[in-house]
């Protein structure tokens, strides 16, 4: 009891319902009062709320997991204090009250905007670390879509049949291919040719920025109990998408590099809404087997956080984590490099490469070597097998994300060239080649195999002169 009389008197565990200065709805003077006014109001305050996101959102941290395969794992954290309004509601017969106590059921709390597409996997939990319910499409599309509607009468646009229809459209998955003619619809009041509204009605920024961004995306609305809200508190969600990698000749090229250690691997981030909140943070986990050598968000356009951005991590540490601020969202994404570190299938691969090297360099340099191995023939043939198989047991891998195998293709292809190049040594003997073509066959293997070697030496020097030079 004493420990409870404490909190209260520093103002700990204390729910704030005090009516939130974040909205700027007015029940007495914005519209009458009747059922659908208040529904009208409903979309209003939802509008205003996700305006004034960074006031309520006091930080967003996007984690990053990528995992087998083709498939990554995006773990968004929001911590939020949610807005104590009973026109957000769930159900709408509680968006009548005037006070947040006399609502008992839950509150709608936008989360984010998600490009359109499925959802796989997906999963939220509350503060609590329970399921956090969800809003589904066909439950957040109609009142998005009274939102939008009654943004545009707040801009001077008469409502119509034909606007309404528009509105659908754009919130329905097709609004992703008709970004163009919403552009013009902001900008000319003009759909398909059709003039829908007077071209000198002016519509806002966030009128304009909330439509184009649900032609492309929906709204994700988690549902708080109504007894939470004015309660600072922390909700997550998360879910599985397809990491598309770039399949072109230059692609692949870039990969070689990246695996001998000539260059960094870039992949680009997209960030969940960085601007709609006080601090924005970003985490990469690093995929087994590669290093992130840095981690890199676009310039904040905030003066003067309140914390100090890190727009940069190159500690190399596995799990990267940068933060910033921003008002508006960036034009930039962020950035992870990649690398192959010294250590693992780069390391093995350069003793694979160096081992055979160094035996076709005694073959054919070491005094009585070549005609020795001729006469002896099959028995030498047997070890020269015998190492192949061992390179051969080098490829095997774990499962890996795609990113990772990519990079490390050229390195396998280098094990099964030095094993490929020993089996055809043994063949040699094992055959009884001719002496011309059998020297022929081993400085070929000589030569490609210690050029192999080379390339993964000579790495640290290359990337020096690179740096150097930039």
């Amino acid at each position: 009891m004493r420990l409870w009389r404490v909190m209260r008197f520093l103002g700990l565990g204390e729910r704030n319902v005090s009516q939130s200065p974040i909205l700027s709805v007015n029940r007495d003077s914005d519209i009458g009062i009747g059922q659908s006014d208040i529904e009208a109001l409903a979309a209003r305050a939802l509008a205003d709320v996700i305006d004034k996101w960074p006031q309520w959102v006091h930080r967003r941290v996007d984690s990053v997991h990528p995992l087998e395969g083709e498939r990554g794992r995006l773990k968004h954290s929001i911590d939020c204090t949610p807005v104590p309004e009973p026109l957000l509601a769930y159900d709408q017969t509680e968006r009548v009250r005037t006070d947040i106590n006399d609502v008992h059921g839950l509150l709608m709390v936008p989360l984010a905007f998600i490009a359109k597409g499925p959802m796989r996997h997906l999963d939220a939990v509350d503060a609590h670390g329970n399921s956090l319910p969800l809003m589904g499409a066909s439950e957040s599309n109609p009142l998005m879509h009274e939102t939008v509607l009654v943004l545009l009468e707040a801009s001077g646009v008469r409502r119509s049949d034909e606007l309404e229809r528009i509105v659908r459209v754009i919130l329905s998955d097709a609004g992703m291919k008709y970004s163009a003619q919403v552009r013009e619809l902001c900008e000319a009041g003009r759909w398909n040719g059709e003039q829908i509204w007077a071209e000198d009605i002016f519509l806002s920024n966030d009128v304009v920025d909330l439509v184009e961004k649900l032609a492309s995306s929906f709204l994700l609305i988690g549902l708080v109990p109504a007894r939470d809200s004015g309660i600072r508190q922390v909700v997550k969600f998360s879910y599985h998408w397809v990491i598309e990698e770039e399949q072109s000749i230059k692609a692949r090229f870039l990969n070689l590099f990246v695996a001998i250690g000539w260059a960094e691997k870039e992949i680009v981030i997209n960030m969940h809404m960085p601007h709609a909140t006080a601090s924005y943070h970003l985490e990469f986990q690093t995929p087994p087997q590669l290093d992130v050598r840095s981690l890199h968000l676009p310039s904040s356009d905030v003066p003067n956080p309140v914390f100090g951005p890190t727009l940069d991590d190159d500690s190399g540490v596995p799990v990267a984590h940068v933060h910033g601020a921003y008002g508006f969202l960036p034009k930039d994404d962020a950035i992870v490099r990649l690398a192959v570190p010294w250590r693992g299938l780069r390391v093995v691969t350069l003793f694979v490469t160096s081992l055979t090297a160094l035996i076709f360099f005694l073959a054919l340099f070491l005094d009585g070597a070549t005609p020795t191995l001729r006469e002896v023939g099959g028995n030498a043939a047997a070890l020269f097998l015998a190492v192949p198989a061992v390179f051969i047991s080098f490829l095997a891998s774990t499962s890996e994300n795609v990113s990772t195998s990519r990079v490390l293709v050229p390195l396998r292809i280098m094990l099964m060239t030095c094993a490929l190049l020993l089996f055809a040594m043994a063949g040699s003997l094992v055959g009884k080649l001719h002496l011309g073509p059998l020297l022929i066959l081993w400085w070929v293997g000589f030569i490609t195999s210690l050029v192999l070697a080379f390339l993964l030496v000579s790495a640290g020097l290359v990337r020096r002169i690179f740096n150097a030079r930039t």
